[in-house]
């Protein structure tokens, strides 16, 4: 989760936009995160999101900031199927 965190700090910490920076910071040390960790799925979240991160650093390195964002957005939408998932097995 560290390098997960780390990953997350280098992409916006040249962000000018303070809100955005601040928000991600939130994220990466919120509830959002231990709740991820308690789960059941940590492992398997651990690999998709390690995935998921390689393909947007890939885009980045490569200079597509199209396929960058696309890929972030695929991250995001990720995050929230799989934090949606867990709470649905929880309730069961």
């Amino acid at each position: 989760m560290d390098l997960d965190q780390e990953f997350h700090a280098l992409l916006y910490q040249n962000h000018r936009n303070n809100r955005l920076k601040e928000m991600i910071n939130n994220i990466n040390s919120g509830g959002s995160r231990a709740f991820l960790l308690l789960s059941d799925t940590a492992t398997d979240s651990s690999k998709k999101a390690y995935e998921e991160h390689l393909s947007i650093l890939q885009a980045i390195e490569q200079g597509d900031l199209k396929k960058a964002k696309q890929q972030l957005g695929v991250h995001l939408d990720n995050i929230e199927s799989r934090l949606l998932k867990y709470s649905t097995q929880e309730e069961l």
